[in-house]
């Protein structure tokens, strides 16, 4: 991502009466922006993205396979690596809870 969110939708504290502006109403708002269209559209669904990175990273290592839920903790990692290094930079949270929304429907999680 970078660094700036750019939507057709409303901002979160202008879409419900009942919903208070914070930080993670936004967080949410943006994540969910991204991986329901923007992601979508270049990468396709997250079973297919993860299951192929799983694939990817199986063959790189050679004697672990890796799952999509596998694949959705360890890319949360790496955004946990650069909240460590940059714990204000909103894109890293954005994408932190776009993977986790991406892992569970990846591994069809039901509600």
């Amino acid at each position: 991502m970078n660094g700036e969110f750019k939507s057709t939708q409303p901002p979160a504290k202008d879409r419900s009466p009942t919903m208070t502006t914070t930080a993670r109403a936004e967080v949410l708002h943006k994540a969910t922006w991204l991986v329901c269209a923007d992601r979508e559209k270049e990468y396709g669904g997250p079973k297919e993205n993860f299951a192929r990175i799983a694939a990817l990273w199986s063959a790189y290592v050679g004697e672990v396979t890796f799952s999509p839920a596998d694949v959705a903790v360890m890319l949360g990692h790496v955004k946990d690596a650069r909240i460590r290094a940059q714990p204000t930079h909103v894109d890293s949270w954005v994408d932190k809870a776009g993977y986790a929304a991406c892992g569970a429907e990846a591994i069809g999680v039901e509600l």
